[in-house]
């Protein structure tokens, strides 16, 4: 349940969708803690990484879940994979793993976890496993190839973790693929940028940017 979807008028608010019709952050997390297949992380700091599966379906599943820690750099600091059974229309408790083994001698502060479905299609996700205040992100360098003619941005990170890459463009109710997203050195995300009514999208203006980037 929304407590407010949309904006009737400019402002700032808690709304999902601003007066221009443009979606705002909390519309793609949305999309992910919506989704039927949910990967989720139970955790509260010094505590272990309990990993769970929430089903809305009424299919079971069967596959694996990894769990993955890596430093802001992109290094994998620790893996483990779970079998996952999951029962239709329920969630469940995988397994979890100590906060101490996932670190590894590693700063909480410093590191990133991701959950990655196999044998199943369910979104990724990457949990924090510290408050955004406290966590430690050097600045990021960002490649961004535009294709317009492609009606495309593709969007690669260098040096550390980008938090919360944001595409803009200076229109209205026009739609991308994704946005708000992390993004870890080596990894590229193609976004799709397009008109509800089928019209070509100028990427006169283009900007991205993200938290940590200077």
């Amino acid at each position: 349940m929304y407590g407010r979807h949309n904006d009737s008028w400019p402002g700032t608010s808690w709304s999902m969708i601003d007066y221009e019709l443009l979606p705002k952050a909390s519309f793609y997390y949305a999309k992910k803690f919506y989704h039927p297949l949910l990967l989720s992380l139970e955790h509260e700091p010094e505590q272990p990484l309990n990993v769970w599966v929430v089903n809305d379906r009424i299919e079971a599943y069967e596959g694996k879940v990894r769990l993955s820690v890596y430093d802001v750099a992109g290094t994998e600091l620790y893996t483990k994979l779970f079998d996952a059974s999951v029962p239709s229309n329920g969630a469940v408790q995988l397994g979890s793993v100590p906060e101490a083994e996932a670190l590894g001698g590693r700063a909480a502060e410093e590191v990133v976890v991701k959950l990655t479905a196999e044998g199943f299609e369910a979104p990724e996700n990457m949990y924090y496993l510290r408050d955004p205040k406290d966590l430690r992100m050097p600045a990021a360098t960002l490649e961004v190839e535009a294709d317009e003619a492609g009606q495309t941005v593709t969007i690669a990170v260098a040096g550390s973790l980008a938090r919360l890459v944001k595409i803009d463009l200076p229109l209205g109710n026009i739609r991308f693929s994704d946005n708000f997203f992390d993004l870890l050195p080596g990894e590229r995300r193609i976004v799709k940028i397009s008109d509800p009514e089928g019209k070509p999208v100028s990427f006169a203006g283009l900007k991205v940017s993200a938290l940590n980037v200077r």
